[in-house]
Formats: C-alpha cells, structure tokens, sequence
C-alpha cells in the first residue's frame, strides 16, 4: 500500500494567480486564455504570461485582479466595465491601455514606462499618478472625469484630451511637443501656452478664462475659445489659422488679425468684429 504524506504532494499553488471576478475568468475562459475551462477562482501563471493582447470590451468586469499574473502584455483594451481599481504595477510591457468608461478613482501608472496611448476617459479618477514617467507617451484621454488640476510633464505627449473636468489649475509646459489640447468645459480662468509652440489644434471652450497667454504658434489652425470672459484676443501671428470660434465671449469685442490675414471658418457673436486694429 502506498501512503501519501503532506510533503510528499507536489504544491503547485505558487503556479496560479486568483482571479475572483468569476465574469473575468469567464472571458479568460471563452478567449481560450484559461486552459483548466472552469470558473475556479485560479489561472495558470503561465498562460496569463503568454498573451500580449487581451480585449475584454463591455463585460461587466468590477474585479481586474490577476491582471498582474499577464507580465508580457503590450495591449490591453477593458473599456466600458465597471471596475473601480486596477493594479497595473507588473504590467511593465504595457504599451497601449484602453480604460475607458469604468469607475476608476484613482491610478498609478508608474511602472508603465513604455505607454504610447492611455484612453482614461469617463472615469471617476480625480488623480492621476506616475505618468511622468512614461517618457514615449503620445497620446492620452482623461475627459469626462473629475480632475481639479493636472500638471503634464512628458514632453513626448501629442494629443491631450482632458474636457469635461473641474480644471482649476493646469500646467502643460514641459510638454513642448503638444499638437493637440482639448480642454473645454472645464473651471479654468487663466492658461499659459507659451511653451507649446507646435499646437495645432486648441480648444478651451465653455471655461471661465480671462486671460490666455501664447506665443508665435505658426501650426495653430485651429482654435476654440467660445463661452468664456475674454476681453482682448490677437491672432495675428497664426498665420495657418483656418477655424475660429469665438462667440459668447461678452466682453470680447474685436479680434486682431494681422493685415490681409483669411480665415475660411468663423463662428463670431452679433457684437464681435475682426480688426487689424483693437484699439
């Protein structure tokens, strides 16, 4: 008769990580990434490490724990879940991230050096984290959260998105190479965009702004500065500039322009004119 002891049975259970969301072991399942095929709260280490993309779109996740055990994967698409947290701090390969509409508060993505788009937007983040770090970083979403103030330091950055927030406070001068700044519907009274002298495309609508400080942006094209309190604007030194919304600025009369200066697309109220001259 053979007899089995507690310390002659192989302890495989270092080989797991715990999935407890059964709904994320389900998909794991159904992606043919759980190879066990039964919802029993464990995944093989090994085959979470083996997948470099991993697309759960709308499944109603609230738990992405175990999302660690998947170190080598580049390209995570989970948008439109219902996940409050996340832990990506072994997720070190990440280079695209898709979280959009979840219910995040907060995330720390530090440990995520090799980012080159994050899509956060319609969270409940009020803080982001580590994102400095992320130094090929080019295009990122935080609209429709509830930021105060945010400071973008990477200079590799392109495209902000970060409208719809409680933007007090916002700082993107270190982000030099900035093309596109989407940042309407926001609480900011002041902006200084001296330092982004690549923008293309600018909108700050529907803020409460009296001040905008720029320099020579000779790219800008594009340029929204509707629904604020604005009382002087000179466009003169755009020389690209093809669309202007300036409308439902109350105080803002007149716009400069520079001598024989066209601008194919404008949207101006009744009391605002287009002058050489303002004063």
């Amino acid at each position: 008769m053979l007899s089995c002891t507690k310390d002659s049975i192989e302890d495989r259970s270092t080989d797991y990580v715990t999935i407890p969301d059964p709904i994320f072991e389900k998909e794991l399942i159904e992606l043919g990434i759980d190879s066990d095929g039964i919802v029993n709260k464990k995944l093989l280490k090994t085959d979470a490490a083996s997948i470099e993309r991993l697309v759960v779109f709308k499944k109603g996740i609230t738990n992405f724990k175990g999302i660690e055990a998947f170190t080598n994967l580049k390209r995570l698409y989970a948008s439109y879940n219902n996940a409050t947290q996340i832990d990506l701090s072994a997720n070190t390969e990440l280079d695209t991230l898709d979280l959009s509409a979840n219910a995040l508060t907060t995330i720390n993505l530090s440990a995520n050096i090799k980012l080159k788009k994050a899509d956060l937007y319609d969270n409940l983040l009020t803080e982001v984290t580590g994102l400095s770090n992320s130094h090929m970083l080019s295009y990122l979403s935080l609209s429709s959260n509830y930021l105060t103030s945010f400071t973008l330091k990477n200079s590799s950055l392109k495209h902000l998105l970060i409208d719809n927030n409680d933007l007090v406070s916002f700082d993107a001068s270190l982000a030099v190479n900035l093309k596109t700044l989407v940042i309407y519907t926001n609480k900011l009274q002041t902006i200084n965009l001296t330092s982004n002298t690549k923008l293309e495309v600018l909108r700050v609508a529907d803020n409460k702004i009296t001040d905008i400080t720029f320099s020579e942006h000779k790219e800008l094209y594009y340029l929204s500065i509707s629904d604020n309190l604005l009382t002087n604007m000179d466009v003169s030194n755009f020389p690209k500039l093809a669309q202007l919304y300036g409308h439902r600025n109350p105080n803002l009369k007149c716009i400069k322009i520079h001598t024989n200066q066209d601008i194919p697309t404008l949207s101006l109220s009744n009391y605002q004119q287009l002058k050489v001259d303002c004063n």
